[in-house]
């Protein structure tokens, strides 16, 4: 996975804004088919979770693609930017899935540029996002051990484990790739298994950063610290992506790493997920290319 990461950095940085563009677009295109297929709930393979989406197993998996994508694209205003944001805005409450109308969010921040109008607009839309279906939202957003979500349940379960993991040894951590197969029980994890989904996403940690606490220990919460730096670092940097004249294959490297936060602190499925290949792609290309430059191919 390393090797084929700096492969990635390598190629990567060669290519010039209008090549980085034209992909992205494509891959947007791909996974527009994608939401349209899961509308229909056909299932390609059997493996696949009850809520299938074209080739993703489930809605969640498309999201995490889609973020740096999506940010990408509203960094440089490509080209069906506006058409994307609002299609996949209300796909996302269409189907009623948190991770990619927070993969809309985040990339519409990018976008976002501060004026009263937009501000009505922002919180009109904000309003009947809440109101279209206040109990799934309101179910969502409550994070507590005594709500009956499970998804927010098995958020909560990660952070739990990965508590009790730091207090079994003495924040150290448990090592690589051992969360959840410490004998470690909590009221979250029984009552998961009361609603009869046992061991539902017990070793992904339910968010990649309570894995890493989990298995890392404190040196996770270093590396999670300098994270969160970096994340508002490129926030600043996609904000003024057009002003500071970044290079196409160095801009879409900043934006995984911008959107690598929805894995780490909202939906994760483990280390050899394509978004951390990616966010490790992009730590290895922004340490090998020069801050500034444009090259149009």
């Amino acid at each position: 996975m390393t090797l084929a990461a700096w492969v990635l950095a390598y190629k990567m940085t060669s290519l010039g804004t209008a090549t980085v563009c034209r992909l992205v677009e494509q891959a947007l295109w791909f996974l527009f088919i994608n939401a349209l297929i899961g509308l229909t709930e056909l299932r390609l393979f059997n493996q696949m979770s009850s809520k299938p989406v074209g080739l993703f197993s489930e809605p969640s998996h498309l999201a995490l693609i889609l973020a740096p994508l999506l940010v990408y694209a509203c960094a440089v205003e490509l080209r069906w930017h506006r058409f994307f944001i609002m299609f996949f805005f209300l796909w996302g409450l269409l189907i009623q899935n948190l991770t990619t109308l927070s993969v809309v969010i985040l990339s519409f921040m990018v976008l976002f540029r501060f004026n009263p109008p937009r501000v009505l607009i922002v919180i009109l839309l904000a309003g009947g996002l809440v109101i279209s279906d206040l109990e799934y939202f309101t179910s969502r957003l409550l994070i507590s051990s005594e709500s009956e979500n499970l998804s927010v349940l098995v958020f909560l379960q990660g952070w739990e484990i990965a508590k009790e993991m730091l207090n079994e040894t003495s924040y150290w951590g448990a090592g690589f790739q051992q969360f959840g197969f410490l004998n470690i029980s909590n009221d979250i994890s029984n009552k998961i298994s009361l609603l009869n989904e046992e061991n539902l996403n017990l070793f992904d940690g339910g968010s990649t950063a309570s894995k890493l606490v989990g298995e890392f220990g404190i040196y996770a919460i270093a590396g999670l610290l300098i994270y969160i730096v970096f994340f508002f670092w490129a926030f600043g940097q996609l904000r003024n992506a057009h002003a500071n004249r970044i290079s196409g294959g160095r801009l879409f490297f900043i934006s995984c790493l911008f959107a690598f936060v929805i894995e780490l602190f909202i939906r994760g499925v483990g280390y050899f997920s394509p978004t951390c290949f990616l966010a490790l792609s992009a730590v290895m290309g922004l340490a090998n290319t020069p801050r500034l430059y444009t090259r149009h191919i």
